[in-house]
């Protein structure tokens, strides 16, 4: 074997491994969810754990108002998301994009729940939901400095603070089916 050769399976082996470890850190159903406190698009503080007094929560981390994918998935829970309020819970979408982005979101499908804004990705990073790749391409969407993404995670979180239901997959174009989230809110 050549040296270029054993370079390159070292590095394939070092990625596998990576993906591996990623794979193990993100959170559970059962798992304990952080907690966090923050404004969302009206300006009014939003504290997950004295929602959780109230219901349960559904946390969604979405990528952008540029994202055609994030915008079906909160068209359709707007439009659903009185299944939501039906079972006492409610929803709170999550964005690392800019205000003039969350004030697109806004005017195109007038929600109902709350979008909090992401800029550094610190609630991102709390519920081990950031994306391994980098996105220079979105320098404008983005006010964080590193151009990281959120992986388009979905949690639901119960009164007791334990994840019922948990949706992670790197794919951006797949996301959890809001059947499945709402079933889960017993």
């Amino acid at each position: 074997m050549t040296m270029k050769n054993l370079k390159y399976v070292a590095s394939l082996l070092i990625l596998v491994l990576s993906l591996q470890i990623h794979a193990q850190e993100e959170l559970t159903v059962g798992d304990k969810a952080p907690t966090f406190v923050s404004e969302d698009q009206n300006g009014d503080t939003f504290n997950l754990k004295n929602a959780l007094k109230d219901g349960p929560v559904i946390i969604s981390f979405y990528r952008g108002s540029w994202c055609p994918y994030c915008m079906k998935q909160l068209k359709e829970v707007e439009a659903r998301y009185n299944e939501i309020t039906d079972k006492k819970a409610q929803f709170v979408a999550v964005t690392p994009d800019k205000v003039s982005g969350i004030e697109k979101t806004v005017k195109r499908i007038n929600p109902s729940f709350k979008i909090i804004r992401d800029a550094d990705l610190n609630i991102s990073n709390l519920f081990k939901a950031i994306s391994e790749e980098k996105f220079n391409s979105f320098e404008r969407e983005l006010d964080n400095s590193h151009k990281f993404l959120p992986v388009p995670a979905t949690y639901v979180i119960g009164t007791d603070g334990r994840i019922k239901f948990s949706y992670f997959d790197a794919n951006y174009k797949i996301r959890a089916h809001f059947d499945e989230m709402v079933q889960s809110l017993k």
